[in-house]
Parts: structure tokens; C-alpha cells; sequence
């Protein structure tokens, strides 16, 4: 994954690795002005693929690398935009064990990459969605039925949202992921690390 100055000389090259077979598919900015990029990854669950999403800062430090799990068949994410919370939106396959077909998804995660929501579209055995579109709280998704060849296209709404943001304040501290079980990252900017001098977590359940 290379990042390019306007001249075209190469800035840096980050590589998003793991311990499976894996690919990108699409890449966007995000509202924190961090590269979120989509595609699928070979995971314990599925010796074919799962949907991969994984974000990094604009010097190519991966932030953190997640995979959405769906069935032991090949589920993938084609494209990406940001929600109007924040959230992020991804299209492309997901394996409906159901009618034992590939279909088209609008796939909602949190700013950590984790699932909130999901929902299904075609009736063809293989349909794909190809680019997502944000147009306020809606989205248009382009695809293909490949059983058939055929354009798909599809305009709708995910309601079940969840707001919650990952912590970006202006001094340049960033908290990720949120909501956090076991692990929390806090990063600063090199310009306030002399200007700290302690962080104090407090657990809003227990008050300590």
C-alpha cells in the first residue's frame, strides 16, 4: 500500500499483513483524516475469505486491522464510506447460508471496525456490490448479478446506528478503538508529548 507526493515520488509503502492470505479492494479518507481500507482475509472461521477492514495514519502506521466474520465460505468488502456519525459503510458479498448465495450488503461498523449492522439485497445466487455512495442518512450501491450479468443497483437506508466516535480532541489526542474491551490505544501528536504529564482513566461503571 504506497502513498505518493504530488510529484509522484513515493512517500511510504505500509504493507497490511497477517498471518493468512489477504487483499485490498477499496481506500478512502476518512472523517479523522485516516486511510480505511477494505478488502478480505483468510480467518480461522473461513478457509476462503471474510471481510477485512483496517485503518492507518497518513504516515502509513496501521492503526489496527479487523475481519468481520461471516460463514466458512467467501464473504468481501468492495467499497467504503463514511456515515454521517462517523461510522463506516462498506458494500460487496456476504454468504447468506440461508438461500446458499452470495449477495449484495450494506454493512455498517463502528469507528473501530467492529459490526454494528448489517442487511442483504438480490435474489440472484451472486450478486456483488461494487461502490458505495453516501447521500445523508441513505446510500446508493452499484454491483453486479453475475449469474445473470446484469447491472444492480440499490438506494437505501441502515437504521440501526450506533454514534459511538472513537476520541479525537483539537490538542491531538486520539483514544481508539471505542467502545474497548481488553485493549486501549491512546496517541498523541510529537508537538503535545513535552505538554503531558500524566493520563487518568476513570470506568464510568464502577466509578474508579
Amino acid at each position: 500500500f504506497p502513498s505518493h507526493d504530488t510529484n509522484g515520488t513515493q512517500v511510504w509503502e505500509s504493507t497490511l499483513t497477517s498471518r493468512f492470505n489477504s487483499g485490498s479492494k477499496n481506500v478512502m479518507l476518512d472523517n479523522f483524516n485516516s486511510i480505511i481500507v477494505v478488502g478480505e482475509t483468510e480467518t480461522d472461521s473461513s478457509t476462503q475469505y471474510d471481510i477485512q477492514i483496517s485503518k492507518l495514519d497518513l504516515f502509513g502506521n496501521i492503526l489496527w486491522m479487523n475481519s468481520i466474520k461471516g460463514s466458512n465460505y467467501s464473504d468481501a468488502g468492495f467499497s467504503v464510506c463514511n456515515s454521517l456519525n462517523g461510522n463506516y459503510i462498506l458494500t460487496g458479498f456476504y454468504f447468506d447460508t440461508i438461500s446458499n448465495s452470495k449477495r449484495m450488503m450494506l454493512l455498517e461498523t463502528d469507528t473501530s471496525g467492529s459490526l454494528n449492522y448489517i442487511q442483504l439485497y438480490g435474489s440472484s445466487a451472486a450478486s456483488i456490490g461494487m461502490s458505495v455512495t453516501s447521500f445523508g442518512s441513505s446510500y446508493l450501491v452499484v454491483g453486479s448479478d453475475l449469474i445473470n450479468g446484469l447491472y444492480q443497483i440499490l438506494y437505501d437506508t441502515l437504521m440501526n446506528s450506533n454514534s459511538i466516535l472513537e476520541s479525537e480532541s483539537n490538542s491531538g489526542l486520539i483514544i481508539y478503538p471505542n467502545p474497548a474491551i481488553d485493549l486501549i490505544t491512546i496517541q498523541t501528536s510529537k508537538l503535545n508529548n513535552n505538554h503531558i504529564t500524566g493520563i487518568e482513566l476513570l470506568d464510568i461503571v464502577t466509578g474508579k
